[in-house]
Order: structure tokens, then C-alpha cells, then sequence
């Protein structure tokens, strides 16, 4: 959504995997868009660190243009590329030349934040808080 200025740019609807104690099997885990879903997700899974994977892809999107793994038409072949594969969107991206890397090279901070949201193991994603501590964020952050 934007404001009225069209000057901020606020992300919604990240919250499939809100009031969850731990990673747990549940219907809601297959709701969703697939090019977003972490590994675990796809595996029916859900945690708090879901969202994080989420986050990335948007953040990615935002820098390239193109949503991620473009270029995989079929949900099939997605899912097996994020679980067999083992990709991300990330990596993906990088591997097929699909965006403008320069955007993601020139910021090793930026990069560093895009490499944390895809940690395969959702154990090893930083929560929310811990990822917009990250002094990448201070200039985009107001109180």
C-alpha cells in the first residue's frame, strides 16, 4: 500500500503464520502463494520465520521487477525446485542472470539481509525484530 503522497510504501497481509508457537503441521500452511513459501511451507509447515522468507521475495521483487523464480511457469516444477533443488529466490535469480545484480552487489548490506531471509533451515532466519535491528534499516526506519 502506499500513502497518499505515494512517498512510503507500507508491506501488508505477511500474517499466515501469525500465533504460532513452533513450526507446525496445519491446513493453513498450503495457503499462500507458492513463489513466496519457504521450503518448509511447502513441506506444510509453518513458523514464525515463514513471513521472513516472504519479506525476501517482496524485497527481491522490488529490486528486480520480476517475481520470484520468473521464469517457472509450472507449480510443480517451482516446488521442486525450492525443495529438491533446494534454490531460493535469491540464488535463483543470481544462477539465471534473471535481474540486474548490480542493485544487490553494490550493498553487501542489502545482499546480507536478502541471504538471511532465505536461510533454508527456518531455525537460522532472523525473527522480525532481529532483522529490522539490522543497521540496513536505520535510514528507512521513523519513529
Amino acid at each position: 500500500m502506499f500513502n497518499a503522497d505515494y512517498e512510503r510504501v507500507k508491506l501488508i497481509d505477511l500474517g499466515v503464520s501469525s500465533r504460532l508457537d513452533n513450526t507446525k503441521a496445519t491446513k493453513a500452511a498450503g495457503k499462500g502463494t507458492q513463489r513466496y513459501m519457504p521450503p518448509e511451507q511447502l513441506n506444510g509447515k509453518l513458523s514464525f520465520k515463514t513471513d521472513i522468507w516472504a519479506f525476501g521475495c517482496v524485497l527481491l521483487e522490488f529490486c528486480s521487477g520480476l517475481a520470484p523464480f520468473n521464469e517457472i511457469e509450472n507449480e510443480m516444477a517451482l516446488c521442486m525446485e525450492i525443495i529438491f533443488k533446494k534454490s531460493n529466490p535469491l540464488e535463483y535469480a543470481m544462477k539465471n542472470n534473471m535481474i540486474d545484480m548490480d542493485l544487490v552487489n553494490d550493498s553487501p548490506a542489502f545482499k546480507r539481509i536478502l541471504e538471511s531471509c532465505f536461510k533454508k533451515d527456518y531455525r537460522h532466519r532472523p525473527s522480525a525484530e532481529q532483522l529490522f535491528n539490522d543497521p540496513f534499516f536505520d535510514p528507512y526506519t521513523t519513529e
